[in-house]
């Protein structure tokens, strides 16, 4: 049979129908949020609304996170329920009271829709929740006036009221309130009608389990005006919190995520804190420099760090204006006395942001690394620069030739840091490997995107532009604490089960937001896939699942403590051969017997006992055969940087610590442990990587 092809005239009609249809279901909802906002008066200062109720509760898989929040589990049952009993969406108000001592208002609006179940039924049903919030076991339903009181059951005392008009129910600890918006007679000012509240309404996530909105025009109201020249004074003209118009809260959960969005509208011409964040938003670019093993990465956009300063300085001009003026003074006596512009030459080469990073590592030699990278506007002119200052102020500097890369490191102790320049970015870390590190990473193009795939997942949910992001990769946390998830108990495990968290702050249109995203799986693995430990036995695991994964996450715990304790013996003892070397013309000892011998004031017998069993050499004369460590002879300061001088003598674990001739101590996995382990067993005239 032959198919008819529909003429234009019939697809067009059809695409009509179709999106008539789904703007009415869009504006249908969107009236139904608007009917019970439109109640909330404009003196509230929290309201929280919740548009089905049903999935405001956690999924099973983050439940657990919630159990503790409740001060009792019997109460938080309670209100469960009556939560799964709600008919429709609900919007709940708090409004502070004007006199002191006397009690805050509550208020809440329901839509009911219900067909079949009576108001006072549902009422009735749900009566435990409200003696589980006002901790009152002896609650009743008074239906004798126009409004249906939750009363005592002496009647004395009404703790809330409610009154039914068409589909909404409004009530509140204030009986007057629900009589009052019965009759009709019900304040004209509305907090949906307040300056920027529309405009933040529309700019709210579509998907949201809570909503929490804020109001801060009344809170504002009723603070004290803080004395002259006092620190409340600075505080309230630096923040300017009178310049947010409103806020809102956003929180939705899933089985694999956790989300919150922080959603401010902000007034115009602001002078505070909002200043900064309506200056236009970028983009990452060096978020991957650093290499995967970071588990922590983050940045600040920027225009330059001279505009930052300058915004600073702007701000203290709000109550003091001398303190800019000094400081442009400062620039002036600073230009004639070393001859370098220092917030053009130095803060403004530093443009378009500042990227962080951190990484732990016990077997490196500095365990707990970090970098900054900064771009450079022109890197000839920030170099000259800094090459003035450094000649004016005769720093004395340590030069690293890597690969062609110039790392520069203070040689005063008190500065544990080094700095290079390359590719147009300026580097700084924690030592010249962590440098080396990074700008080894510096050259690939698509250096904006983070290195490890948990954090990239993370940065492409949170978003980009931004003004600000900070990144934390979980299995990566794991990794270096194994303990951590016995450390935070069985209810919060599941946030440690793997996946990242990042925060990440933006602004557009003077709408600035803050998202919150916390994933609970990595990518491409599924959530089944995922060990989720410390279940309750019988709710979850079974117990001999349960104790598994206790013993093996101490033993992998006590393999790292010994693993640390063993790298920091090694670097001690190369602090004394090298001590050794100074005094006998750069050559190390034949033996450790020998080292002992000749230095008894800053190595002791104690050092050599091995951390991971306890046994230990007795006596000097035992050094050689009975220490964990086997020592390499007949190597000098002159010998190359890479030979290994000493290295535990078998795997514990995956691998074995080394220490080489340049100082560092490293752990290395099998199979290239055994390969250099062999290699010293067998006398080999070079032993190195």
């Amino acid at each position: 049979m032959r198919r008819v092809r529909p003429s234009l005239r019939v697809v067009a009609l059809r695409f009509v129908i179709v999106l008539v249809t789904a703007n009415l279901l869009v504006w249908d909802k969107a009236r139904a949020e608007q009917k019970l906002l439109d109640i909330v008066p404009d003196d509230a200062v929290v309201i929280c609304l919740v548009e089905k109720p049903k999935r405001a509760l956690p999924p099973a898989t983050i439940e657990s996170l919630l159990e503790n929040l409740a001060p009792d589990a019997k109460d938080a049952d309670t209100l469960v329920k009556a939560i799964k009993q709600m008919p429709g969406g609900f919007v709940m108000g708090y409004v502070p009271s004007p006199v002191k001592k006397k009690r805050p208002v509550f208020f809440m609006a329901l839509e009911w829709s219900h067909p079949s179940l009576k108001f006072d039924k549902w009422l009735e049903k749900t009566l435990p929740a409200f003696e589980a919030v006002f901790k009152n076991d002896r609650l009743k339903l008074d239906q004798t006036g126009n409004a249906i009181r939750i009363a005592t059951q002496s009647g004395d005392e009404t703790v809330f009221a409610f009154a039914l008009k068409g589909r909404v129910a409004f009530g509140s600890n204030k009986p007057q309130l629900a009589l009052q918006w019965l009759r009709g007679d019900w304040p004209e000012k509305r907090w949906i009608g307040m300056p920027g509240v529309r405009k933040m309404l529309k700019r709210l996530p579509e998907q949201s389990t809570i909503r929490v909105l804020l109001n801060p025009k009344p809170w504002l109201e009723r603070l004290r005006k803080p004395a002259a020249n006092s620190l409340e004074e600075l505080a309230f003209k630096v923040l300017s919190p009178d310049e947010v118009l409103g806020a809102a809260i956003d929180f939705s959960w899933e089985r694999t995520a956790l989300k919150a969005r922080l959603t401010c509208v902000l007034a115009e011409g602001c002078q505070g804190v909002g200043r900064i964040l309506t200056r236009p938003t970028s983009s990452a670019r060096c978020l991957g420099v650093f290499p995967e093993d970071f588990l922590a990465i983050g940045r600040l956009g920027w225009s330059s760090a001279a505009g930052v300063v300058k915004g600073l300085y702007a701000l203290t001009d709000r109550f003091d204006e001398t303190i800019s003026t000094e400081y442009r003074e400062d620039l002036v006596t600073f230009r004639e006395t070393t001859g370098v512009l220092w917030d053009t030459a130095i803060l403004g080469q530093l443009v378009d942001e500042v990227a962080f990073g951190l990484r732990v590592d016990y077997t490196r030699r500095n365990p707990i690394g970090w970098g900054v990278v900064l771009p450079l506007g022109d890197q000839a002119v920030f170099s000259q620069a800094l090459e003035q200052l450094i000649a004016n102020f005769d720093l004395a500097l340590e030069e690293v030739d890597e690969n062609g890369l110039r790392i520069r490191t203070p040689a005063d102790p008190l500065l544990p840091l080094s700095f290079a320049m390359t590719q147009g970015l300026l580097i700084v870390g924690d030592g010249p490997e962590t440098v080396h590190d990074i700008a080894r990473e510096a050259g690939d193009r698509n250096r904006g995107k983070p290195k490890g795939a948990n954090l990239r997942a993370c940065y492409e949910a949170l978003g980009d532009p931004n003004h600000f992001v900070v990144m934390l990769d979980i299995e990566q946390l794991k990794k270096m604490f194994p303990v951590l998830s016995m450390a935070v108990g069985s209810q919060w495990a599941p946030l440690l089960a793997q996946g990242s968290v990042g925060v990440v702050v933006g602004v557009d249109d003077r709408v600035a937001h803050m998202d919150i995203h916390w994933s609970l799986t990595s990518p491409g693995r599924k959530r089944s896939e995922t060990r989720v430990v410390l279940d309750e036995p019988g709710e979850g695991a079974p117990l001999a699942t349960l104790l598994n994964t206790l013993v093996e996450s101490t033993v992998k715990a006590r393999l790292q403590a010994q693993r640390v304790k063993s790298m920091h013996t090694q670097r001690a003892l190369a602090q004394s051969l090298y001590l050794y070397a100074e005094k006998h013309g750069g050559a190390f000892p034949e033996s450790l017997e020998e080292l002992f011998r000749a230095m008894p004031d800053t190595v002791n017998l104690e050092m050599l006992i091995s951390p991971y069993d306890g046994e230990g050499p007795a006596s000097i004369a035992e050094v050689n055969r009975g220490c964990y460590l086997v020592y390499r002879s007949g190597l000098t300061t002159r010998s190359a940087p890479t030979e290994v001088l000493m290295a535990e003598r078998e795997l514990h674990g995956d691998g074995a610590s080394f220490l080489f001739l340049d100082g560092h101590v490293e752990f290395i996995q099998d199979p290239k442990a055994s390969e250099l382990l062999d290699q010293i067993a067998a006398g080999e005239k070079s032993v190195g990587l």
